[in-house]
């Protein structure tokens, strides 16, 4: 009974709802939240979610964002679209392997992966995550510090380890950096399951 009142009123993308569902949301968390057998954790969960419905309302009420009915479908772990994501994504975002069982649905090959080396610098690039990773403007420069392969029967040196420098960030943007995000693993001509080559950084 409690997880159907979830499914009504709790959404991990906001991006298709519009004022009025935002509010119907956010009133329905509200009496879930008041109710007197939650946890401290289930009601710190509610709290978050009404917390990013009220960000998500300012931002239309300003007019930077705006509701979008055909937004694409995304997977819930990775926050790719499920043009890119093929579902087997827990863990280490482990993906079928495109070599092996994907090249029967495209014509040609991707396109050679492009040069990357251990002590390059990098930065956010064209498939950069802000949902996974942040904002790209908190990630000045990084340098490469490891090359690795994504999944494990996939192309190798497919993706690269990243040490990220903190110059050029002010006190408050190194707080709002996780510190999770330093030494993380990124694509780098990764193919997706669309078989086009991924590549969340540039040089």
């Amino acid at each position: 009974e409690r997880h159907q009142a979830w499914k009504e009123y709790y959404f991990t993308f906001l991006e298709p709802f519009d004022f009025g569902e935002l509010q119907t949301q956010k009133i329905g968390l509200e009496k879930i939240r008041n109710q007197a057998d939650n946890t401290r954790n289930t009601r710190r969960t509610l709290l978050n979610q009404m917390s990013k419905i009220d960000h998500r309302v300012e931002k239309m009420m300003s007019g930077e964002l705006c509701a979008n009915k055909n937004t694409p479908r995304r997977c819930r772990t990775c926050h790719l679209s499920s043009r890119e994501c093929d579902g087997l994504c827990w863990g280490f975002w482990k993906q079928t392997n495109p070599l092996t069982s994907n090249y029967k649905d495209f014509s040609t090959r991707p396109l050679e992966r492009i040069p990357i080396k251990i002590g390059d610098n990098v930065r956010p690039g064209a498939d950069w995550n802000e949902l996974r990773f942040g904002k790209k403007t908190l990630f000045i420069i990084g340098i490469v510090i490891d090359i690795k392969s994504w999944t494990s029967g996939g192309e190798p040196n497919d993706c690269v380890v990243v040490s990220w420098n903190e110059v050029g960030m002010n006190k408050t943007e190194e707080k709002k950096r996780n510190d999770s995000f330093k030494n993380k693993i990124y694509r780098w001509g990764t193919i997706d399951k669309s078989g086009i080559r991924r590549y969340d950084l540039q040089v």
